[in-house]
């Protein structure tokens, strides 16, 4: 499944006072993360991705996605099998101009679990 969400980034919007939106998903792994950037942001807006009130992505803790009319795309493998299902994109617009809206998806597959086999195991006999 695909989880797709834009946030709209008004100008001059703050890192210590960002805007954010709640993207509620299905249990499962976290296989696909895209970040997509128009054309125009300059690397001033700034996109982190949390779950509960950890920073999952990026995962240095400082870090931000910032990028001008790029996808910023990667293969994870991150598991999502407890409450909260959901992920809250945090972003903030350093641009004095202009609004700018990113959009996030999240590709999750649904995880298998057999009982009484290790989790790695589980996961790739999910795979195949």
């Amino acid at each position: 499944m695909f989880y797709d969400v834009s946030l709209s980034v008004p100008s001059l919007t703050l890192e210590a006072a960002p805007v954010s939106v709640l993207v509620g998903v299905s249990a499962g792994v976290v296989s696909r993360v895209s970040v997509m950037f128009p054309p125009g942001c300059a690397g001033l807006v700034h996109v982190r991705i949390f779950r509960s009130s950890h920073q999952v992505w990026p995962s240095n803790l400082d870090g931000s996605f910032a990028s001008d009319g790029e996808r910023i795309e990667f293969q994870e493998d991150y598991s999502v099998m407890d409450a909260p299902f959901e992920f809250r994109i945090v972003a903030w617009n350093d641009d004095d101009t202009f609004q700018h809206t990113v959009g996030v998806r999240l590709g999750i597959l649904p995880e298998i679990r057999v009982v009484g086999l290790p989790k790695w195991l589980t996961r790739l006999l999910g795979r195949v």
